[in-house]
C-alpha cells in the first residue's frame, strides 16, 4: 500500500524574532476600575469620570476655586479678587494666569487607557 504523505517543512521568507502579541486579561492582583456598556461608550465614559471625581473630592477633599473666583453679572470672564486695585498690567495678567492654570489643573483628575476588548480602566 502506499506510505502516508509526508509533511512539508514550514519556511519563512523573514526571521520573525519578536514576540507574538498575547491577550491581556484580568488576573488576581489587578486594582482598577471597570466599566462596561453596550453602546453609548462617550455617555458611560462621562459616567465614570464623574463617579471618579465625586470619590477623590471624598478622599481628598475639594479644592476651594469658586472661593477665590468672581463672576461678573455681565457675564465677563472669571477673576481672582484683589485686595488692592491696581493699574498694572503685568501684576493683572499673572493674576489671571494663575486662575486659568488653577482652573485647568483640576479638569481632569484622571486619564482614560482603553484596552482592545472595549474595556476601559481608570
Amino acid at each position: 500500500m502506499s506510505e502516508p504523505p509526508v509533511k512539508k517543512q514550514k519556511y519563512q521568507s523573514k526571521k520573525k524574532y519578536f514576540q507574538p502579541k498575547r491577550k491581556q486579561y484580568l488576573e488576581v492582583g489587578h486594582r482598577g476600575f471597570l466599566a462596561t456598556c453596550n453602546f453609548n461608550e462617550k455617555d458611560c465614559i462621562r459616567e465614570c469620570y464623574h463617579i471618579l471625581n465625586q470619590y477623590a473630592d471624598e478622599l481628598y477633599g475639594t479644592e476651594n476655586i469658586t472661593n477665590n473666583l468672581e463672576v461678573n453679572e455681565n457675564d465677563e470672564p472669571l477673576q481672582l479678587k484683589t485686595e488692592d486695585t491696581s493699574n498694572d498690567i503685568s501684576e493683572e495678567l499673572q493674576i489671571q494666569i494663575n486662575a486659568t492654570q488653577l482652573i485647568q489643573n483640576t479638569k481632569d483628575a484622571f486619564k482614560l487607557w482603553t484596552q482592545e476588548l472595549q474595556i476601559a480602566f481608570y
